[in-house]
């Protein structure tokens, strides 16, 4: 079990089959409206009144350059609050704040800030589009890590959102074959294991509930 868990050229095959691959703007269609990028890659600090940003935060990330090279026109960020001690730490709305603060224009930014896990990102999304005017029929960019972007897209479809996936934050590396690589065990691939077995998890039993 040590070995296996632990060994790094068994995880990066694993993630690599399990990832959803990041593709080429080039590849982005040309009537794309709104980069629609899921929360959980950050959290708000209220002693230091200040926005830290997790591993997965390379889904915001790729999300301004977007924006900034006019591939879309707006950010959507779904995420409400995930915490229930803390109900107050809506992640939408301290992450637009942050993004304001770094010069993004306010009208261009929107928020949904209810959902509290993937299922909620979509069905909540869908609101907030149809509340401002937009068409399911357009083409939207869906930005989350490649390896929860199998059951987000899912959850998407099923509420009848056009999205396109793209990719951020991708961990599978080369399947390598050096000795250190398949003999000596290392934690950081135990995390990986933790990350992909629960997006198994989630994905099963979102089949299983009819949510996707």
């Amino acid at each position: 079990m040590i070995f296996f868990f632990g060994n790094q050229f068994f995880g990066n095959i694993v993630y690599h089959w399990w990832e959803v691959k990041p593709v080429s703007k080039k590849e982005i269609p040309k009537n794309s409206k709104i980069a629609i990028v899921l929360s959980g890659f950050s959290y708000y600090d209220f002693e230091l009144k200040r926005i830290h940003f997790n591993h997965s935060c390379d889904r915001i990330f790729q999300t301004l350059q977007l924006y900034k090279e006019g591939y879309v026109d707006k950010i959507l960020i779904s995420g409400g609050s995930g915490n229930i001690k803390r109900p107050e730490e809506i992640e939408s709305i301290f992450v637009k704040e942050y993004l304001v603060s770094i010069g993004i224009n306010a009208n261009d930014i929107l928020i949904e800030s209810n959902s509290k896990n993937t299922f909620e990102n979509a069905k909540f999304t869908k609101e907030v589009l149809l509340k401002n005017g937009y068409s399911l029929n357009d083409t939207f960019l869906l930005v989350t890590s490649g390896y929860h972007m199998r059951r987000s897209i899912k959850c998407f479809d099923k509420q009848g959102i056009k999205t396109f996936a793209f990719a951020a934050d991708g961990r599978s590396g080369e399947a390598k074959t050096y000795p250190d690589e398949l003999l000596i065990p290392k934690t950081g691939v135990y995390l990986m294991w933790d990350v992909v077995i629960h997006e198994w998890i989630g994905y099963f039993t979102y089949l299983m509930t009819g949510k996707i």
